[in-house]
């Protein structure tokens, strides 16, 4: 399992077939050794009884990790059952929370914006809509016209002519 979880990091499915086990048994025993609870959160460190970290306490493991010297970070990550992959996770998490609430703004604006798009063609769209019914109407309206009284138009020019 350290295999698929620490540096340097190796797929799944290789591990699980050097092992001569199952993709899926693999799966569970890395779901096991990490944890889950029943929410489906992560619970990290080395007993299934540890609880889940806060958002605030992986902050707080990431700020220590980065003021700490590198030999003095194992000795770290291992008194709190931590890797460094798990770092890594909350390095991602973090940026992650924080680009979220930055595009947020932008995200609204550009959905207001494309909302005020929809409106405007759908009044174009009813509005041709209305001038093709019309156009339709007055094509009908010609073509019995011809059909009851004649061309008219024809008759009228050979005389006046």
């Amino acid at each position: 399992m350290e295999k698929t979880l620490g540096p340097p990091r190796r797929s799944a499915a290789s591990v699980a077939k050097e092992a001569g086990v199952s993709k899926s048994a693999l799966s569970k025993w890395i779901k096991a050794a990490m944890g889950e609870n029943g929410a489906g959160e992560k619970v990290y460190g080395k007993n299934s009884d540890k609880q889940v970290l806060s958002p605030e306490e992986k902050i707080e493991v990431l700020m220590k990790a980065a003021s700490l010297a590198p030999e003095e970070l194992g000795g770290f990550l291992r008194g709190r059952g931590l890797y460094e992959s798990h770092l890594e996770a909350f390095r991602a998490e973090a940026v992650l929370g924080l680009s979220v609430g930055t595009h947020d703004v932008s995200l609204k604006a550009e959905l207001n914006r494309g909302r005020q798009k929809i409106i405007e063609l759908e009044r174009e769209l009813r509005r041709k809509d209305k001038a093709l019914a019309e156009t339709a109407a007055l094509l009908v309206l010609q073509k019995k016209s011809q059909q009851l009284w004649g061309d008219e138009g024809s008759s009228t020019n050979k005389k006046n002519g």
